[in-house]
């Protein structure tokens, strides 16, 4: 067998050995993902609506709870992902005992990359005046 022979069995070899790599990757599901950094600890959970609020109109007298930052990475960009933050946001939120969501930061990023990304940065609080 020649050296050419040989080499191009090596690089038939190493392609099919990469494509079954490839194939046998499972695929990324994309869903939002988040955290909430208590202030005193965690609360007992909300089990009401969260508001979310810009910091003009965030109740007045409400208690800081937490901090929030909820990020989701997307392939495409659309209000459905925002809408997808802020739900996981409210759940985040309602798990760390607050009742409204103050926030501080949200964007959308990442054109004309493949890959975009949704963001939310604020802060978990509870008013007794919105339960």
């Amino acid at each position: 067998m020649t050296s050419l022979a040989r080499a191009a069995i090596g690089i038939i070899v190493g392609i099919i050995i990469v494509l079954l790599i490839i194939w046998s990757m499972p695929l990324y599901k994309h869903e939002a993902r988040g955290i909430v950094l208590p202030v005193d600890g965690y609360e007992t959970a909300y089990q009401g609506a969260v508001q979310l609020y810009d910091k003009i109109n965030a109740p007045f007298g409400a208690t800081k709870v937490g901090s929030i930052t909820v990020m989701y990475h997307t392939t495409t960009q659309s209000q459905n992902d925002i809408n997808t933050v802020a739900t996981k946001a409210k759940q985040l939120a309602a798990a760390a005992g607050g009742n409204g969501i103050v926030a501080v930061v949200g964007f959308s990023a990442g054109q004309p990359a493949p890959l975009q990304v949704a963001i939310l940065k604020g802060q978990v609080i509870y008013s007794k005046s919105s339960s």
